[in-house]
């Protein structure tokens, strides 16, 4: 990696986390921000939900634009979109105002997120890991310093720690490099024709690569939004406890997605095999913490999927660009909707399996099963772009399934 990668690298980490932070800081203060706002505290869900949403649904036209534009330039007005919603909201401690704002805000960490990705692509597997790594910390990092941050701020906690956040990895972005070129810089129709624009969305093996994705980042992620309530109510575990141990699904694959973007750079031909052990260990992971006691066997469930979650990320990633290189970004901002799509849609419906019976351990049960379920949708090394031994793979037809 030369040193203007490493330069780049490091200011999309700080991206990353900015953006991560600025996702994930509502959850952990729900319980004051349901005082200070005056509403239900499963209200205060919708604020995250609003975010999540236009963050999912931001992800392919994100793309498009990056490659038509550059990925820098996404970033710097992404981050400057995040920093204005944040700013507004702290007018008033109003539900009115702030769940647009924050859908606002998705629109930002979702363009964002996609420029990063793209910003980091000619560094290689390692560096997406990297960055992939950098927001999953964000949003652990705001888990932990956020109810600290509350004691001193209150209702503004979240609104005041995004912009400074935010500001400060704006900051760094702006004295980075430039970046990779635009992917179809000065040659990209004004309006594209309809076979092509619908074309992405034929491809089967961006499904595949997503599915990965979706499997590696979504359920983990919906897991992660429910084992607190688990762990209490099927459990016994005091809330402290609980979180410290849940917090684990995230804290764990911090390392293992640059530990993924590793592996398909150094043994790209065992990546299928690892794609396996992981979605895999990944359903071991759910149906352990479904027995949500003893401890100890909670924490080698919530490792497992730590763990195993963050394999997939850079393959998934690195497929979507070999499948679409004249369009990398909104190629991989297909995978990564699908993802978030998960996020919206499962969460809410986990937190129905705790109206059942068995306090939402037959939830987490159901989870595992999907994650076995997607074993099928292993994508091919030629899907991956990896060469078989011996042979140079041919470049790919965009949107060839």
């Amino acid at each position: 990696m030369t040193s203007v990668h490493r330069r780049s690298v490091t200011a999309a980490s700080g991206m990353g986390l900015a953006l991560g932070f600025s996702f994930g800081n509502i959850g952990p203060i729900a319980e004051l921000v349901s005082e200070e706002y005056g509403v239900a505290l499963a209200t205060v869900g919708v604020m995250t939900t609003a975010v999540a949403l236009t963050h999912a649904l931001a992800q392919v036209p994100s793309g498009r634009i990056v490659d038509r534009f550059g990925a820098k330039r996404i970033a710097l007005t992404a981050l400057a979109l995040v920093v204005a919603a944040n700013a507004v909201a702290l007018i008033d401690p109003s539900l009115e105002l702030a769940i647009p704002l924050r859908a606002l805000m998705g629109l930002g960490t979702g363009a964002g997120f996609i420029a990063g990705t793209q910003y980091v692509r000619e560094a290689g597997a390692v560096a997406q890991g990297v960055f992939g790594g950098a927001a999953l910390g964000g949003a652990g990092l705001a888990v932990a310093v956020m109810p600290t941050i509350a004691e001193w701020l209150g209702w503004q906690a979240p609104w005041i720690s995004a912009v400074v956040v935010v500001c400060a990895a704006c900051s760094i972005l702006a004295l980075a490099p430039r970046g990779p070129r635009p992917a179809r810089a000065g040659r990209a129709p004004r309006v594209a024709p309809a076979t092509r624009r619908l074309a992405l969305f034929r491809d089967a093996s961006l499904y595949r690569l997503a599915t990965m994705h979706m499997a590696g980042m979504g359920l983990a992620i919906v897991l992660a939004n429910w084992i607190v309530t688990l762990l209490t109510r099927a459990g016994g575990l005091d809330e402290q406890i609980a979180g410290i141990l849940g917090s684990l699904i995230l804290l764990v694959g911090i390392a293992t997605r640059p530990l993924g973007g590793w592996i398909f750079r150094r043994y790209p031909r065992s990546v299928r095999r690892w794609l396996v052990a992981s979605i895999a260990g990944c359903a071991v992971g759910a149906l352990t913490l479904a027995a949500a006691r003893p401890t100890a066997l909670v924490v080698v469930g919530a490792v497992l999927i730590g763990f195993w979650s963050g394999i997939p990320f850079a393959a998934a990633f690195q497929g979507a660009v070999h499948r679409w290189p004249d369009a990398p970004g909104a190629a991989v901002g297909m995978v990564n909707m699908l993802g978030n799509v998960v996020i919206v849609v499962g969460t809410p419906l986990l937190g129905l399996a705790f109206s059942l019976p068995f306090d939402g351990q037959l939830g987490f049960v159901i989870v595992a099963a999907i994650w076995f379920f997607a074993l099928l949708a292993i994508p091919s090394n030629d899907e991956m772009g990896i060469e078989p031994a011996g042979r140079r793979s041919a470049r790919p037809q965009p949107g060839a399934a």
